[in-house]
């Protein structure tokens, strides 16, 4: 019968030794597969399809882009002087005028016979006042001699009433003739009081009414000097150097006061008024920067109004420029504005591109070694064409500006 002998040694290690081969391999193996794996299915992408940039120092500058219509600097409307026929037209739509040039004239003569009839009624006014300032040079001249004879009177009254007081005193009069004269003496001296009063209330009364009619004068005055200013102004003429853009040319059809009649225009110096959205309204203050863009050149201007009306969404701004006599401006243009609201200079920028979500900290992805590793960084000013990167990226790094909104959840990402 056969027995088992126990393995020797050696051949024990052998075994050992060759289990210890097999792992080894099967570990390497299982790297290897992984790392392959990993390599093979680590999501990745064409470098044809990103778009990258240098971090770089330089100006970043955050605009509100606007379209703008150019429109001459100044504008004279004129309007219609008074209620009238348009008698002639004598220039049309389009002329060169200087400054005087009559445009077109006016009937004037309606206005020429209410300006006659204040005319007389001013007259007849002043003809009434010096009448009654006569009457009462007349009046108070009776007056005066009326109270003269009643002094004369209360005075010779008075002697009377003395000279029967004296009398009394030696018994020649009695009692009731020195109460007679007494009487007699204040009659006269009341009936001179009432004369004097009489008379002020006369000078009085017509006075008021001297100043009365002077009030109605000097209204008939203000009247007639506006009539007769309108009726100088029949004949509608250019108080500027100009081009006339627009004028009525219906002749002997009825004009009202105050409609507009002309429009003459300086077209040798211009602004800008732009078309905002109301979004931006609280963002916008005069003197705020601008540049206009003028087949292919830039000027440069200011905002110098800002209306508070907004109009289905939109907000006018009124721009003045540095250069308003520009040669390629022209009226009704239309022209690109970008109104700087923020401007930085010297500060970290990178081109502006999807990968930027509005200011504040955000995932970016930087390409180092041919790989794009996602970090966090603080985004500062957007502007145009650039956008200040305040920390988390260095000068002269690489920065994905293609949109990685599908890749954010990743660290890495191979760039192919």
């Amino acid at each position: 019968m056969k027995t088992d002998r126990p393995l020797s040694s050696e051949t024990l290690k052998a075994k050992q030794h060759k289990r210890f081969l097999k792992l080894g391999f099967a570990v390497v193996s299982v790297l290897i597969l992984g790392y392959i794996l990993r390599e093979v299915l680590q999501p990745g992408i064409s470098a044809d399809y990103v778009r990258t940039a240098v971090a770089e120092r330089g100006d970043v500058m955050a605009t509100i882009q606007a379209t703008g219509l150019v429109v001459p600097e100044a504008e004279q409307v004129i309007p219609c002087p008074f209620d009238a026929r348009l008698k002639t037209v004598l220039r049309d739509a389009g002329a060169g005028l200087e400054p005087g040039q009559l445009m077109l004239e006016l009937d004037d003569s309606e206005i020429l016979a209410e300006v006659e009839a204040l005319k007389d009624e001013t007259a007849l006014t002043q003809n009434r006042i010096e009448q009654l300032q006569t009457e009462l040079v007349g009046k108070t001249n009776d007056y005066d001699s009326r109270i003269e004879v009643a002094n004369l009177r209360s005075e010779h009254l008075r002697t009377k009433t003395e000279q029967q007081r004296y009398l009394q005193t030696i018994s020649a009069a009695t009692a009731w003739n020195v109460r007679d004269a007494e009487l007699d003496e204040n009659i006269a001296k009341i009936e001179q009081e009432q004369l004097v009063a009489q008379k002020e209330r006369l000078i009085a009364e017509t006075q008021k009414q001297i100043e009365g009619l002077e009030i109605e004068r000097r209204l008939l005055r203000s009247k007639l000097e506006i009539s007769d200013a309108k009726l100088k102004q029949a004949g509608i003429r250019a108080d500027r150097a100009g081009v006339l853009i627009w004028i009525a040319t219906e002749q002997g059809s009825m004009l009202r006061e105050g409609e507009i009649i002309a429009r003459v225009a300086d077209l040798t110096r211009f602004r800008i008024e732009a078309s905002v959205s109301d979004m931006h309204a609280t963002r916008l203050a005069l003197e705020m920067p601008v540049i206009i863009e003028v087949n292919g050149e830039a000027l440069s201007g200011r905002i110098i109004g800002v209306p508070p009306a907004v109009t289905q969404g939109r907000v006018t701004v009124i721009i003045g420029l540095d250069q308003p006599s520009y040669s390629a401006l022209r009226p009704n243009m239309r022209v690109d504005v970008q109104i700087i609201t923020d401007r930085k200079q010297n500060v970290l920028r990178v081109k502006k591109g999807p990968f930027v979500k509005g200011s504040g900290q955000q995932d970016v992805f930087v390409l180092k070694d041919g790989d794009a590793f996602r970090i966090r960084a603080t985004v500062g000013t957007v502007g145009v064409d650039y956008v200040e990167i305040k920390d988390g990226i260095e000068p002269g790094e690489t920065v994905l500006i293609s949109d990685m909104e599908d890749y954010k959840h990743l660290k890495k990402v191979r760039i192919n």
